[in-house]
């Protein structure tokens, strides 16, 4: 069994910051532009996390020989559902070492990160992935074919948020929305 760490923005341990970059270029190589948005997203958003702490977001790591190996993050928001307003857990910056894969590490960390969906702090998980559509239906998750807008996108209101093929979500014993989710701002 992983031991999984868990921080709230702005904190990180001495030193993590490079070593999440460092993941994040041996789990993506020769991906300079998804790079820069990754360090982008940690600068901004979580050392410059300056908002409510509801919304404050959180980091599970996994770490082999002091090491960090996998990565997820959740970043609580507000999106509108026909249900009404909903607070979520937006899942992004999945990341597992290759050398790790296999090893249940991640599959832990989406353990963690779901059972605040079943416990009740989240109605849903929502997320985007490109090629691990099937590690998250084995965990219970589901494609979401409903319409994902921005409404606070003024050049497209209308438009995906998201840029990746695959939208799913994670609702434990709860329903994912019908209808349109609105993300109340970009995708992650």
């Amino acid at each position: 069994m992983a031991s999984i760490e868990q921080y709230f923005a702005p904190a990180i341990g001495d030193g993590d910051f490079d070593q999440l970059v460092t993941l994040f270029s041996e789990v993506y190589p020769n991906q300079a532009k998804w790079l820069q948005m990754f360090v982008d997203g940690l600068e901004q958003g979580w050392l410059g996390y300056a908002g409510p702490d509801e919304f404050r977001p959180r980091r599970y790591v996994v770490r082999r020989a002091g090491r960090i190996v996998v990565n997820a993050t959740v970043r609580p928001r507000k999106v509108k559902t026909t249900r009404g307003l909903e607070t979520i857990a937006g899942l992004c910056d999945v990341i597992s070492h290759p050398e790790v894969r296999g090893c249940g590490y991640a599959k832990e960390v989406m353990h963690a990160v779901f059972s605040m969906v079943d416990h009740g702090e989240f109605s849903f998980s929502l997320f985007q992935t490109a090629g691990a559509r099937g590690f998250y239906e084995k965990l219970r998750c589901k494609v979401v074919d409903n319409s994902i807008v921005n409404s606070c996108n003024m050049e497209d209101p209308t438009a995906n948020p998201f840029w990746e093929p695959w939208v799913m979500g994670y609702a434990g014993a709860g329903e994912l929305p019908k209808g349109e989710i609105d993300l109340l701002g970009a995708g992650y």
